[in-house]
Order: C-alpha cells, then sequence, then structure tokens
C-alpha cells in the first residue's frame, strides 16, 4: 500500500529521505542520486546526481551521500511517461548500453526506515538470490567518515577492487522498479521490520 500525502500539509519533515548509490565493480567510479517522491508516494531520481572516480574513499562517499540525502524533496511526476532509457543514473555513467550499465555497477538503495529519519538501511539484492538482500543500518546524523564506512562495508561484500565480477543483471534495476511505474521507481511505504534489518 502506497503512503499517500495531504498536498495542503505535507512537511519535508513528514517525508522517509532515500538515496540511491551505484559502485563501479573496477573499484573506481561512484554514483550518487539524490530522489524526489510524489504524492503518491513514489520515489524516484533526480536528474542533478553527483559522479566520483576517485576510487572508495569512505570520507567522500559519506560527504557525498549526506549532500545527496538532503537534497530529498517532494515533486509530483507522471512516472508512466518515463522510459527506462531515461534512466538518470545510467545517463550520468556514460556507458553506451542500459545492459552494460547493469553489468559493471552494483546498486546500493538507501531509505530511511521512518519519517523521524534517525536510521537509514542500506541494502543490495544479493547476485545469486534476489530474494535475499544484504544491509546495514546506520544513523544519517553521525560524521560523514562512519556513514562511508557502513555503506563500504555493505559494497565490498559483493565488489572486491581489482577483481571481475559478474554482478548479477537484476541487480540495479530491481532495486527501483514498481508494479506501476517502471522508471527508476519504487514503492515508498514498504519497510522492512528494524528486527529483519542486520
Amino acid at each position: 500500500m502506497f503512503k499517500l500525502f495531504n498536498k495542503e500539509t505535507l512537511k519535508k519533515a513528514d517525508l522517509e529521505f532515500s538515496v540511491a548509490l551505484y559502485f563501479s565493480q573496477d573499484g573506481k567510479k561512484i554514483i550518487i542520486m539524490p530522489k524526489h517522491i510524489t504524492f503518491d508516494g513514489i520515489s524516484y531520481e533526480q536528474e542533478n546526481g553527483i559522479f566520483l572516480n576517485e576510487g572508495y574513499d569512505v570520507r567522500v562517499i559519506g560527504e557525498s551521500f549526506l549532500n545527496a540525502y538532503n537534497m530529498f524533496s517532494f515533486k509530483d511526476s507522471d512516472l508512466t511517461k518515463i522510459k527506462k532509457s531515461e534512466w538518470p543514473a545510467y545517463k550520468i555513467s556514460k556507458l553506451s548500453t542500459i545492459n552494460e550499465f547493469e553489468r559493471l555497477y552494483l546498486a546500493v538503495n538507501c531509505v530511511s526506515l521512518n519519517s523521524s529519519n534517525i536510521l537509514v538501511r542500506a541494502s543490495t539484492p544479493h547476485q545469486i538470490n534476489r530474494e535475499i538482500e544484504l544491509s546495514v543500518l546506520f544513523n544519517p546524523k553521525a560524521e560523514a567518515k562512519e556513514i562511508g564506512e557502513k555503506i563500504l562495508t555493505l559494497v565490498r561484500t559483493l565488489i572486491m577492487p581489482n577483481k571481475s565480477l559478474q554482478l548479477a543483471r537484476f541487480a540495479c534495476w530491481t532495486v527501483f522498479k514498481s508494479r506501476f511505474y517502471g522508471f527508476a521507481a519504487q514503492k515508498y511505504s514498504i519497510k522492512p521490520q528494524l528486527k529483519n534489518c542486520r
């Protein structure tokens, strides 16, 4: 079930923030995407993502995450009219095909677990069994370095620099697709219980 908002009383404090991150398997490039959310409760990527090509530095990852996190905002949009080829993260990557992007990047989805935004769950699909997700929890008010360390701990379970890994093709797009909207969108109200987030 989607969480619908009252257009007259909506405040940023009512929203559960989210950010999408993409890590290249060569250990060098990161794409960090701030998001908008619609009145129907669908979050989707903004156009103005952050592209890093300096390796996996925990402080830079944490600072870039916080910048994108604080850019989260409401913006209504008809996502049914947007094609997968317009996927913002894919366009920022400048790769020639979506399949190439999905093969070379690991997607990590970061979502606040409630509207108080004091706990964020960063998760990514398992490479073999798509019904399993790996995740870590962190406080978005923590120091940038600590946040970066948490996110990178998750990433390094699946990506080891200088080693060629075959990332599952479903890893990126599955994180964002929805039954109702096929473009970089996820159902807003689906949140795991804290006891299941380890």
